[in-house]
């Protein structure tokens, strides 16, 4: 009997310090009086995430998690991470542009980097800068008009494609739409056209194996094994299928640079320049120069893509609004088939109505930085370590600040209902100098891509709005949504 005592005695004394010892294992610098719920041993609270197996279970579990208080701050324990979730637009807003809070936070980016190496979306400090700046150079506003061109021809090269589908019954348009997205990026920002290293590959298949991967990163992200260390995301599938293509990529435009004496120190002309150039600086290999394009491509294709695709959806099943965004057209172009350029752009109001609507059922759930001192704030306190997990999407479904949070209501965004919201309340580009740069570069993307699609085309779908289930990716992303089109204009050639 007094050796079980004094086995349960040990027991209970190990368990005291490792609760003690909690925040000293997860490297936060104290503890913190923000409410939250008990934290086990080990995996803290990290059961939210048990049966996380894909996308849709990820956004699920999260969501429950994010919903579980009512606070506008609470804590939680991700394994041996100290997580404060932010939730109030106040907080959102004040936090995320807070200088303590500048950096990104490598518990949550891990599984990211293990696929990109280290690109210019998980880069930090000085490093960050290096291509962080070049970049903000090539899609600055006096350039993005030379893409404007470039969006068109790629969205044509797609309706041509798209032909075959009119009257052909639903069928989900992503493939398409994710296809000319990365189309653009490549010749508008990288300078190269038709994606040719994908030549003898099935783009098509390209782009579903992308797809796959990127929802492997996020359910590893969200899976409780990760988050305690008991497993690693493996990306090698990933880098064998893209990174040859790359690399062959990048040595055609070094060669390209050596024979036409190209200045691509002082004056980057494509994103692939400012690549080699960060590359050479820090003497990286062909191989981990090519890891260096892979965050650049996912996250510029990938998330304007799935705002395309949503709307596209979400027009179809509301036919007054598609309605409303082709008479806008129609006043814009008539019944012409023209190209529209950076001016039509401009007039485009409804229609930029409409994409924010849509941005506000697909932004980013959630977004990371790492604390790297104390913060007080309203009598909170935050330890140097933490991480601060700004849960983005629960103050765009809070009927406090949207007359109708839970439709596609574009009116959400007439000047007048704007000027009302907190500005945390809306944020799908982020804030802060972590923040999205391509804000311009997507807008004239989205406008042009959808625009030119519902000129051509008339969408409708079976689908009804409460049916649509999301995925926890870059984006709150839709899965499955099925659409029919039929013919609206004669194409160019008839």
């Amino acid at each position: 009997m007094e050796e079980i005592t004094l086995v349960l005695l040990s027991a209970l004394v190990v368990l005291i310090v490792l609760i003690k010892s909690w925040g000293m294992v997860s490297g936060t610098s104290g503890a913190t009086n923000i409410p939250g719920p008990f934290a086990w041993p080990f995996i803290g609270n990290a059961g939210y995430f048990f049966g996380v197996t894909d996308g849709e279970s990820a956004l699920k579990a999260f969501t429950t998690m994010a919903k579980a208080f009512h606070d506008p701050l609470n804590r939680f324990w991700l394994g041996p991470k100290l997580v404060i979730l932010v939730k109030s637009p106040k907080y959102i807003e004040t936090l995320l542009t807070h200088k303590a809070a500048s950096s990104k936070d490598a518990f949550f980016y891990k599984e990211v980097k293990n696929v990109t190496g280290n690109g210019v979306f998980t880069r930090e400090g000085e490093a960050w800068q290096r291509m962080r700046k070049p970049l903000m150079n090539i899609i600055q506003p006096k350039n993005i008009g030379n893409f404007q061109g470039i969006i068109g021809k790629k969205v044509e090269n797609m309706c041509e494609e798209l032909q075959l589908r009119i009257d052909q019954g639903f069928f989900d348009i992503s493939k398409y739409i994710k296809l000319c997205s990365l189309e653009v990026l490549f010749e508008a920002a990288m300078g190269v056209d038709n994606i040719g290293f994908m030549s003898g590959l099935d783009k098509y298949e390209v782009i579903h194996q992308v797809e796959e991967e990127i929802e492997e990163i996020f359910v590893s992200l969200w899976n409780w094994k990760a988050m305690t260390g008991l497993t690693k995301y493996n990306p090698g599938d990933f880098r064998e299928l893209m990174l040859p293509h790359l690399d062959k990529m990048i040595f055609e435009r070094k060669e390209e640079i050596s024979s036409q004496r190209i200045d691509y120190n002082t004056d980057p002309k494509s994103y692939i320049d400012v690549v080699i150039q960060t590359a050479e600086k820090e003497q990286r290999s062909n191989y981990e120069t090519s890891l260096l394009l892979v965050d650049f491509i996912i996250a510029g294709s990938d998330t304007q893509s799935i705002v395309i695709i949503l709307i596209l959806s979400l027009l179809a099943m509301h036919q007054e609004y598609q309605e409303k965004v082709y008479q806008e057209l129609l006043s814009i172009f008539g019944h012409s088939d023209r190209k529209p350029n950076e001016d039509d752009l401009k007039k485009m109001v409804y229609l930029e109505m409409c994409l924010k609507e849509t941005l506000r059922h697909c932004s980013p759930p959630s977004v990371a930085r790492y604390v790297n001192e104390d913060v007080q704030i309203d009598g909170y306190f935050i330890p140097k370590g933490a991480s601060l997990l700004f849960a983005l999407y629960l103050p765009l479904v809070d009927p406090q600040h949207w007359e109708r949070p839970s439709d596609f209501y574009p009116d959400h965004f007439l000047p007048e209902a704007v000027a009302k919201r907190p500005k945390g309340t809306f944020m799908p580009f982020v804030a802060g100098p972590k923040s999205c740069p391509g804000q311009l570069y997507s807008f004239q993307t989205m406008k042009t891509v959808v625009s030119t699609l519902l000129r051509r085309f008339h969408f409708t779908t079976e689908q009804k709005f409460d049916d649509l289930h999301y995925k926890y990716l870059l984006m709150r992303e839709p899965v499955n949504p099925l659409v029919k089109i039929s013919k609206r204009l004669p194409t160019s050639s008839s």
